[in-house]
């Protein structure tokens, strides 16, 4: 399980939840992204509408969220194509990114495209 330091967020034409993962080195940061874009969507077809998950480093690998499952210490989430999942250690960000992800993952998932639970 990955194990998460802090997280960024955005809310512009993109909405954006970075979950980042810090190396030994300072300098050396990954981050799992969940993205959307509303204002294109209605452009694509609807099993391509929802949260897209990526590796930062992974531009052409479009997957989309199913369900996601968090309480204060993980975050899981299961994908459409039910091949991947993804599981991340998040006990270590502070109290305020986490009310910061829950109030984003609302945001994100504005359409209820995928299953949110709350622990």
């Amino acid at each position: 399980m990955k194990e998460i330091n802090f997280i960024t967020t955005e809310n512009g034409d993109d909405i954006i939840i970075s979950l980042c993962s810090q190396g030994t080195n300072p300098l050396d940061v990954s981050s799992f992204i969940m993205m959307r874009t509303p204002k294109f969507e209605p452009l694509l077809e609807p099993h391509e509408r929802g949260i897209c998950l990526s590796w930062e480093d992974e531009d052409d690998i479009v997957v989309i969220a199913d369900r996601i499952s968090i309480n204060r210490n993980e975050i899981h989430i299961k994908t459409r194509n039910k091949t991947e999942n993804h599981k991340f250690n998040i006990k270590q960000i502070s109290d305020e990114d986490y009310k910061s992800l829950l109030k984003q993952l609302e945001i994100i998932n504005f359409d209820k495209s995928a299953i949110i639970i709350k622990d």
